[in-house]
């Protein structure tokens, strides 16, 4: 008897011309978001991802006053400051969009440069912590694996966490304090005192130096990929990196052997 009502419906269905129809889920944006604490760095600029038609929420440090909000577009992005004056809610109407943001507090600034998607990672919260008792160069350290806030340079391009296994050598003024990568860029942190920046070239796995790209950020230098090592050069000095992972020969007068050896 249930077979025949069963039938029966579904001759019913047919004959008034329905079809059933499996509707798409829309997908949730709250399954891509990242919670992202950057270590405060008076010359670096903050890459900020937002979502399109969501707020990302920036705070500034407990005792800092926001005293201004400066964006350089006002037209597709909108912005509201709580009014505890230490968060800053804001939202970008549609993906694909860039805007330079500068946030003046009673202490300190903070610039950032935001972009928008439409899908994939965002960041729903930003903030900073602020390295009060490091040593010079190390706020560009990323902070380490484990909290439940992950730091924006670790993350950066989507990489992994962070890899310090670099040897340095050579004494030059312009040294690096810590070289690490991500598993897709590679950074140099020099000191803060260096009178001048020396020229970037990476190491191929023979050891041989080739012109690479890279970008200056304050006192760091940063290639957007991995190498096998990096020489670094001004006038007669000149300091080499190696990656412990991607070791590369050493050329010696005597043949190649690899680097540490």
């Amino acid at each position: 008897m249930r077979r025949k009502i069963l039938a029966g419906l579904a001759a019913a269905v047919w004959a008034g011309g329905l079809s059933a129809q499996v509707l798409p889920q829309a997908s949730d944006p709250f399954d891509t978001t990242k919670l992202v604490a950057f270590n405060y760095s008076e010359n670096q600029t903050h890459p900020v991802v937002s979502r399109a038609g969501m707020f990302t929420l920036i705070e500034v440090p407990e005792g800092e006053v926001i005293q201004g909000v400066y964006l350089s577009d006002t037209e597709q992005w909108s912005f509201h400051i709580a009014g505890n004056k230490r968060h800053v809610f804001v939202k970008p109407a549609e993906g694909g969009l860039f805007n330079a943001a500068t946030i003046i507090t009673t202490k300190r600034t903070y610039l950032l440069a935001m972009t928008s998607n439409a899908a994939g990672v965002w960041y729903q919260k930003v903030r900073w912590v602020i390295p009060e008792a490091r040593e010079a160069g190390y706020e560009n350290y990323p902070a380490g694996p484990g909290g439940a806030e992950a730091s924006a340079q670790q993350q950066d391009a989507e990489g992994g966490a962070p890899n310090f296994e670099y040897d340095i050598e050579g004494r030059a003024s312009f040294r690096p304090l810590s070289v690490y990568d991500n598993g897709k860029i590679t950074r140099f942190v020099l000191p803060k005192d260096a009178q001048e920046l020396p020229a970037l070239f990476s190491l191929n796995a023979r050891g041989e130096p080739e012109v690479v790209n890279y970008i200056i950020q304050g006192n760091a230098l940063q290639v957007n990929r991995l190498m096998h090592g990096a020489l670094l050069k001004l006038g007669e000095e000149e300091v080499r990196v190696i990656n412990r992972a991607l070791r590369p020969e050493k050329k010696t007068w005597f043949g190649s052997t690899t680097w540490g050896n």
